[in-house]
């Protein structure tokens, strides 16, 4: 049990992002449905995620809730649900550290494709008579999220094979493809067309986030790094507010802008250096010093 213990903690510590997102999604998965189930208070949980956590397709239910516009990511409405999402965004996942994309690109493209999906949603629920049903629904999951790293992946590199249940060896714009496909069929059936539409909405700026990178511009969900950020430091910065004795300032002088600029360059130099080493040879052809750099880049 210890080393299952000690592997699991290693694998969160030293996985990356996806390793780390998935961990949340499963452990919210379980305080929010198992746990309740066991001790019996599931429906007063169940009311608390629906009117709380979820989203909804009301545009004024999501502006006088706004948290719900990214805790909506982290909800599941069975354990079919969890288990296929997060299945697919652990293969995404080590074929983004396979082909050298960057962490900040990973993650901004992961939080902006959801809130792309929501938005997508909401607006056609509306916009659409055929949608009108669904005006007031909630709406769970990260598949839109998911959507958009593959969108993503799949721009960066449609040639790229997987193979399809350990049988079929299929390019990847060929599997976006299909998964597209299903999309646009489901939402024909009316079978779950909010969910669907979701889906297009993180593919779409998935796609977008490729187009723009290729081309050399910003990466367009620069922003959400900002903002994460700043409520970061925000957070932090509550932390610390209470009184403390003033230190002993040392002999070292403040590091002017120049320094500090130039000292984020070569970092991000480096960091550049060992994506391109590997997307040439592979994660494992990195040395020790290498993996630390890109793991402590990623904290």
């Amino acid at each position: 049990m210890s080393s299952f213990t000690e592997n699991l903690k290693h694998q969160i510590q030293q996985g990356g992002f996806g390793i780390r997102i998935i961990f949340i999604n499963v452990t919210v998965y379980l305080a929010l449905n198992l746990i309740p189930y066991l001790f019996q208070f599931d429906g007063l949980v169940n009311q608390f995620k629906w009117e709380f956590l979820a989203a909804n397709s009301n545009l004024l239910e999501v502006l006088l809730k706004p948290w719900t516009a990214f805790t909506y990511q982290f909800l599941h409405a069975d354990l079919r649900h969890l288990f296929f999402n997060m299945l697919i965004l652990y293969f995404l996942w080590q074929m983004a550290v396979g082909t050298g994309i960057r962490r900040n690109i990973f993650v901004t493209t992961y939080f902006v494709a959801g809130l792309a999906g929501l938005a997508l949603f909401s607006i056609t629920t509306y916009l659409f008579p055929l949608f009108h049903y669904q005006i007031g629904h909630p709406i769970v999951g990260a598949s839109a999220c998911i959507t958009g790293v593959f969108a993503l992946l799949t721009f960066r590199n449609p040639d790229n094979e997987v193979f399809l249940f350990g049988l079929i060896r299929l390019p990847m714009k060929y599997l976006f493809g299909i998964f597209l496909l299903i999309d646009l069929l489901a939402i024909e059936a009316g079978n779950n067309s909010g969910g669907h539409m979701s889906h297009i909405g993180g593919a779409a700026y998935g796609l977008w986030t490729g187009y723009q990178l290729k081309n050399g511009r910003p990466n367009p969900g620069a922003w959400f790094e900002r903002f994460a950020e700043w409520l970061t430091n925000l957070v932090q910065g509550k932390r610390k507010m209470k009184v403390v004795h003033r230190q002993k300032a040392d002999n070292k002088p403040p590091r002017d802008d120049h320094e500090y600029n130039a000292n984020k360059n070569f970092e991000q130099q480096e960091i550049d250096r060992i994506l391109d080493k590997i997307s040439r040879s592979g994660y494992e052809s990195l040395t020790k010093k290498e993996k630390d750099t890109l793991f402590n880049a990623g904290k």
